[in-house]
């Protein structure tokens, strides 16, 4: 074994050595692909936590655990004789090169975001049509994904070739129209398979709007979880300064605590 001379080389020969069958660690050595992918899930989650906290000392550790998992992949596909880590960075330079055309030195685009974005978007849907002409564009989205990330996938692909909405205010009619839906479902039959339909089209229409407004749904989302939490532990220390039971509160004494909650915050 070479002595390493990097970071990133040192790290995937204590991956090597964690996989040894005779001196490594018995649980690294018991991994497979499908093991480790609940670890892999649970560090991308980790690493947006991080972000959303604003923790940089925190998001420069899950980064690393994050990395981490792409290097067991890889150590397990090169015992299987599959590909190793090079073979994975040669494919992603591949792909960033071929859809990214500021990458190639005999051009000289100059596109901003939207464009670039697009750019990619295209160079990918071109490659799915000639790997497979008659392939479904929704045909390769992973089922495991949050419902909330398949559901943007969905819209994405449906928006390459013109079925979207063409602003943010057609979008906004639409969830009106899905809201009256939900309304009239409520109204008639109370149906709990017919409502949950119902309720989804309205989900689905609020990602579709998250995306037109260039906005993360599921930052958007972990914004007011933390606005609620702020709002409803202000609530509890106001009534644990009075020796008041939050349980034994109505909902209008409460709701009063909430508004007042609501007037010391920043608009």
């Amino acid at each position: 074994m070479t002595k390493a001379t990097s970071k990133l080389e040192q790290l995937l020969i204590v991956m090597e050595q964690l996989r040894d069958p005779e001196t490594g660690c018995a649980w690294s050595q018991q991994q497979d692909f499908h093991n480790i992918i609940p670890y892999t899930i649970e560090e991308a989650y980790e690493v947006a936590d991080a972000i959303a906290r604003q923790d940089h000392p925190a998001l420069l550790d899950e980064l690393g655990d994050l990395l981490f998992q792409t290097v067991f992949y890889a150590q397990i596909a090169k015992e299987k004789k599959l590909f190793d880590i090079e073979d994975i960075a040669g494919k992603l330079i591949e792909k960033l090169k071929a859809r990214n055309p500021q990458l190639k030195l005999q051009t000289k685009e100059n596109m901003d975001a939207k464009q670039a974005h697009a750019y990619w978007q295209q160079k990918k849907l071109q490659a799915q049509r000639d790997e497979d002409p008659n392939k479904s564009l929704l045909a390769d989205i992973p089922s495991n994904l949050p419902a909330t990330s398949i559901a943007r996938k969905i819209q994405q692909r449906a928006a390459q070739v013109g079925f979207d909405w063409q602003n943010p205010r057609a979008v906004i009619e639409k969830l009106k129209e899905e809201i009256n839906e939900l309304e009239n479902e409520l109204d008639s039959n109370h149906k709990t398979e017919n409502i949950a339909a119902e309720l989804g089209d309205i989900f689905f229409t609020c990602i579709n709007l998250s995306r037109h407004l260039e906005l993360d749904i599921d930052y958007s989302l972990c914004l007011t979880n933390q606005k609620f939490i702020r709002r409803f532990q202000y609530i509890e220390r106001k009534l644990a300064e009075k020796n008041i039971n939050i349980e034994a509160t109505n909902l209008d004494e409460l709701d009063t605590l909430w508004n007042e909650a609501k007037s010391t915050e920043e608009p």
